[in-house]
């Protein structure tokens, strides 16, 4: 992959899934467990206090801050970066407005996985309509205006983290 991205190699072949997507998908477990947890610690310190000792609550706001920092980070970068700003996806994916991904930009993803359901078959099972027009057009307005909150609020909270000291 690394030799893919600085132009060395032909790009590298996935199957259904590539592993960006599995980190995206992922990653948020993660997260909601860590935020979650020390959450609900500091929603409930008599509770909390009851079993742990107080410096709990400082590893707890420690934790849950940094992790909700985390969260926007990648949220708006690499998430950003892996579904809208990648060269062959920019500048916006329309398959999560949408729910469908061109035939052509299918083989190139998933090639593998594209060849498998040829192979058996099952390919025509899966094929929809294209989106109309409308809908392609309000999605693309939707998730422009999207992507600008978005980048909006990575700003301010970028601001605010590195002068909050």
């Amino acid at each position: 992959m690394f030799k893919w991205f600085f132009g060395m190699t032909p790009r590298p072949v996935f199957d259904r899934w590539t592993y960006w997507e599995k980190f995206d998908y992922w990653a948020p477990f993660w997260g909601v467990t860590i935020i979650g947890v020390s959450g609900l610690m500091m929603w409930l310190p008599q509770l909390t206090a009851q079993y742990l000792p107080g410096w709990v609550f400082n590893v707890a706001a420690i934790f849950h801050g940094e992790e909700a920092f985390l969260a926007v980070v990648f949220l708006f970068t690499v998430h950003f970066f892996n579904n809208h700003f990648r060269p062959d996806k920019f500048p916006l994916e329309l398959v999560m407005f949408t729910g469908t991904v061109p035939l052509e930009e299918y083989k190139r993803d998933h090639p593998l996985e594209y060849q498998r359901l040829l192979d058996s078959g099952e390919l025509e099972k899966h094929l929809v309509d294209a989106p109309s027009q409308p809908m392609t057009k309000a999605s693309k307005v939707l998730g422009f205006t999207l992507i600008v909150i978005g980048l909006t609020l990575l700003t301010l909270v970028g601001v605010r983290f590195f002068t909050s000291f």
